[in-house]
């Protein structure tokens, strides 16, 4: 279940605080801020008391839900990867690449899935993983994007600054890369 709760007042640096606000949630969950919202990842079966646990714990109203894995639509994977990354919705983008990446066997597909995995992992407040997972990306298909440009967007992330990552993507280069199979 990813809850996405509305944020006016949590920053990166309160993930841990965040997680210990939820702690009486009986089941496992992640814990991601962004400058607009708060995704609660718990690993267990919705319902309308965990919906309202989560909302009260943290005081935040809960704007959208996602069961499941998004759903793919051919000729839309870019389109749709690029519109969660806008959005903030890192996790998501990188979960939603997954399966397009495996169908194309494609390394420029491949390096958005971790692009975007080291943006989720800025919001988690991991610093060192986040550059590490992004010089995977880098070297898995160098002109994805530009390092330096994703390195400032990943600050921005961790300091609650608004991202802007789609600005570092090389989409012609991932689109050219994708439909000849690299």
């Amino acid at each position: 279940m990813l809850y996405i709760l509305k944020n006016d007042e949590y920053k990166v640096s309160d993930v841990a605080k965040i997680r210990e606000m939820l702690s009486s949630i009986a089941y496992p969950l992640t814990v991601r801020v962004d400058k607009t919202h708060v995704e609660v990842v718990v690993f267990c079966s919705d319902s309308e008391g965990l919906r309202e646990k989560v909302s009260s714990l943290l005081k935040k109203p809960i704007i959208k839900v996602y069961i499941g894995e998004p759903e793919v639509i051919d000729g839309k994977e870019l389109e749709t990867y690029l519109r969660f990354m806008e959005e903030g919705l890192y996790w998501l983008a990188h979960t939603f690449m997954e399966k397009p990446w495996k169908k194309f066997n494609s390394e420029a597909f491949h390096s958005l899935v971790l692009y975007a995995a080291a943006f989720a992992k800025a919001q988690e407040n991991e610093k060192d993983a986040s550059l590490s997972v992004l010089k995977m990306a880098s070297e898995k298909f160098p002109k994805a994007f530009d390092l330096s440009c994703a390195v400032d967007e990943i600050k921005k992330v961790l300091n609650n600054m608004e991202s802007h990552p789609i600005r570092c993507l090389n989409l012609k280069e991932v689109e050219g890369a994708a439909q000849h199979g690299g």
